[in-house]
């Protein structure tokens, strides 16, 4: 279980040898922690991810012009998190971020993210 940003940090870095195919986050933050940094560091300027799909308090990273650019630029490309987290194959592993007895509105950090095909 990984119960903060840092956390997320620490498993980007233990993972940072395994490329992943297709990687689906969500997260429910209070402000303050930037997740979005964490990804661009470990993931998009190390070319570890081919699909991209984030959401982070229901902002779908998908909308957001500027950054699906900047993703694009390293050959990642960013789809829609709705579509993308209906197309899990059965291969999917679930990780939670954050306390189950407190509402996500009450906790630092409350994610999911789903990794998909692992290469």
């Amino acid at each position: 279980m990984i119960e903060n940003a840092n956390d997320f940090e620490i498993f980007l870095k233990n993972s940072q040898n395994t490329f992943i195919n297709r990687l689906c986050i969500k997260i429910m933050i209070r402000e303050g922690d930037d997740i979005l940094l964490y990804i661009k560091e470990y993931i998009m300027k190390k070319k570890r991810v081919k699909h991209l799909s984030f959401k982070v308090n229901n902002n779908d990273l998908f909308f957001l012009k500027d950054e699906v650019k900047e993703f694009e630029l390293y050959n990642i490309k960013v789809q829609s998190f709705y579509y993308f987290s209906s197309e899990s194959d059965g291969r999917t592993y679930d990780f939670e971020v954050g306390d189950h007895d407190i509402h996500p509105a009450d906790t630092n950090m409350l994610a999911k993210w789903k990794l998909l095909d692992f290469i």
